[in-house]
């Protein structure tokens, strides 16, 4: 009987939600966004914001990536990447970076490009505008595209700049990687096709090769070009007509096809072990294909119930975390791109040394509760209080989004159609969407997610543990399903302010004076702190506060220096006042502030971030760091642990021992104030 209410209930929100908005409407985009296909199939994309004034950014994206290699081209699509700043039509040589080096451009920060299984994209960041450097950076733009020069000699050389690279990658967490591969990607192409490819191909293909690659995938009809930043639209949109329009499209093209991950009913299982990997790592998969059609408002509700029940599964993970007794050290659960066509929700579990077993199951104990019994009303009104406070916040920052952020939204509508979103008409289906949620339709969606196929799950082992295997983990998973003794998650919360329990006295301004040179006013309170304000309209929405006083680590005795080493992050750990970390993350849900302290050598700090909205409660948490702070013994075992773990991490790794012998070198063995991190440290 209480299926069939809660499926009603269900029925019910679903209905009126959809009489409220038309569930297949596809999302409003925004304007600003400039958007155009050339006669030759080119995309283009423009947007203006003065965000950097007088500079833009620029960048092609390229619809093709290592996925479409042969077997014997494994690699050609990262090579190819790589020659594009060996020489083009326009700019031989290193033509591209000298051009852009002269107006502050550096190659690796401003200038790089980057490809993966499915795209290729090149960069260029905040290139001024002056002399012309717009046409300069659209030609650029265009040699990519069409007209990199790909000289034998260059490509010869650039060989070794690859193995190189390649070599560097060589540790133990990319061997983890390349045992998983398989299973994760469930043995289809991607498995085989990690971008650096295979040196092999690297050392031996012949040039025409990687010519025949560039022809067959770098096409107008598989590129998009993105002008982003302080530029006059109708002028450039003139400019890339008359410069990229000569492009001749390719005739006969080569299918670009998408590669998709078939589903299977069978759990798919991969043990990995390393000799530099001294931790353990579980995660559970469940994939599932995703819509590359143009998103719609039924895209976003599902969106808003995936992104509720993460915040909620994650926030119980938390809590458990705050018990020492917890079996794994971190817990998290997630939702993302697992390749073009194929989404996957990810389970991820660090197991206590030698404890894999225990932290499987007791991860799968608090996903199985939000399972089997929803979630409390409390705990949805406070992630949908944190869901708005996040378009709150997109819409007060729309003027001053970097350009990065900008051309993430013109990837993703060029490659998987998602919504060039106007933020604000999208706000208000999401508040339509808010009012007619129920914990119902979350939990519906959540079993949706957490499907009884398409599971994958992926262990890193450690040699001589007691690994996690796939018979074990099936028993543990079928234990944990058919419990019938899981009972709801009961939320302790009670719905308290910050300063329950807490009286303040008022001081007083005692004397006010204004600071002419940098436009700021001085108040000197009651108590003897002074106080400097200054108002700046950049980031007007943002406050921001910082206390200092002199003294910090040179003030502490050598014996004490690691106990003051850790003071920020036991205190981080324990929370504030009368909550603990979970507690105080629940009653600051839907609110952006927050407070930290940090200790230098010569200085100890209080730092306070808020918008404005919430500055009053920032000031708040500021006056608990003075009067009330708190020192957890909980948390101070779990501190503790955790940085055992981490030197279990580090006792085979060879960056971390490279790092600890630089510290040797540079500042003695035993040095008090620059220590590594020991069994004696700790």
């Amino acid at each position: 009987m209480k299926h069939i209410i809660a499926i009603l209930s269900i029925l019910i929100s679903m209905n009126s939600f959809s009489q409220q908005i038309n569930m297949e409407e596809v999302l409003p985009d925004n304007p600003r966004f400039v958007k155009g296909v050339l006669k030759n199939g080119m995309t283009y994309y423009i947007y203006k914001t003065d965000v950097v004034k007088d500079a833009a950014s620029y960048y092609i994206i390229s619809n093709a990536g290592s996925i479409l290699e042969e077997e014997n081209q494994r690699g050609l699509a990262h090579f190819l990447e790589h020659m594009a700043f060996n020489g083009t039509k326009n700019f031989p040589g290193k033509g591209i970076l000298n051009t852009l080096e002269k107006y502050g451009a550096v190659f690796g920060r401003d200038i790089n490009a980057a490809t993966n299984f499915d795209k290729t994209v090149y960069l260029m960041n905040n290139i001024p505008t002056k002399d012309s450097m717009v046409d300069t950076c659209l030609l650029i733009l265009h040699d990519w595209a069409n007209d990199i020069t790909l000289d034998d000699d260059e490509i010869d050389k650039e060989r070794a700049v690859i193995k190189e690279e390649w070599r560097t990658r060589q540790t133990g967490q990319m061997r983890i990687l390349q045992q998983l591969l398989p299973a994760m990607f469930v043995n289809t192409k991607y498995a085989k096709r990690i971008p650096i490819g295979l040196m092999d191909v690297v050392e031996h293909f012949k040039h025409d090769a990687l010519r025949k690659f560039y022809h067959d995938w770098y096409r107008t009809d598989l590129q998009a070009i993105a002008v982003i930043g302080d530029v006059n639209v109708n002028e450039v949109e003139k400019k890339i007509h008359k410069i990229f329009t000569p492009i001749p499209a390719v005739k006969n093209p080569k299918e670009r096809y998408i590669v998709d991950i078939p589903d299977h009913d069978e759990m798919i299982f991969t043990l990995a072990k390393d000799k530099e990997i001294s931790t353990s790592n579980i995660t559970l998969n469940f994939h599932y294909q995703k819509s590359l059609q143009p998103q719609t408002a039924g895209d976003l509700y599902d969106h808003i119930l995936q992104t509720l029940f993460l915040n909620m599964i994650n926030a119980r993970f938390e809590e458990a975390l705050q018990n020492p007794e917890t079996p794994f050290n971190y817990a998290n659960i997630g939702i993302g791109t697992l390749s073009r066509s194929e989404n996957q929700m990810s389970l991820i579990i660090g197991p206590k040394p030698n404890r894999q077993h225990d932290a499987f199951e007791a991860v799968l104990r608090i996903l199985n509760q939000a399972v089997k019994h929803g979630f409390t009303e409390g705990e949805v009104n406070r992630a949908i209080a944190a869901i708005d406070k996040t378009y709150q916040i997109q819409l007060t920052q729309i003027e001053n989004l970097p350009h990065f952020v900008i051309k993430e939204v013109i990837q993703n509508n060029y490659l998987e159609n998602k919504a060039l979103t106007d933020i604000h008409k999208e706000y208000e289906i999401a508040k339509k969407i808010f009012a007619n949620l129920t914990p119902g339709a979350i939990q519906q969606q959540l079993k949706k997610r957490y499907s009884e196929n398409n599971r994958v799950l992926l262990v890193t082992g450690v040699e001589g543990n007691k690994n996690l295997n796939k018979k074990d983990a099936l028993a543990i998973i079928k234990k944990v399903e058919n419990d019938p003794n899981i009972k709801p998650y009961k939320d302790a919360f009670e719905g308290k302010t910050l300063l329950s329990g807490i009286k303040i006295t008022p001081g007083k301004i005692t004397a006010e004076k204004t600071i002419d040179e940098i436009g700021a006013t001085e108040f000197t309170l009651s108590n003897g702190v002074k106080v400097y304000y200054k108002y700046t309209d950049k980031e007007k929405n943002n406050v921001q506060l910082i206390a200092d006083s002199f003294g910090g680590f040179s003030l502490i005795n050598d014996d004490d220096l690691p106990s003051a080493d850790m003071i920020t992050t036991l205190a981080d750990l324990s929370g504030i006042g009368n909550y603990s970390r979970p507690d105080l993350t629940k009653i600051l849900a839907g609110k952006t502030a927050t407070s930290n302290i940090k200790i230098n050598d010569v200085n100890e700090m209080l730092m306070g971030y808020s918008d404005s909205q919430d500055a009053e409660t920032m000031l708040q948490l500021m006056h608990l760091r003075f009067v009330k702070p708190r020192f957890s013994k909980d948390a101070f075992e779990i501190m503790k642990h955790d940085l055992k773990n981490r030197l279990l991490e580090g006792k085979n790794n060879i960056q971390v021992q490279m790092t600890d012998s630089v510290t040797v070198n540079l500042y003695g063995k035993n040095n008090p104030r620059r220590q590594i991190l020991s069994e004696a440290y700790i």
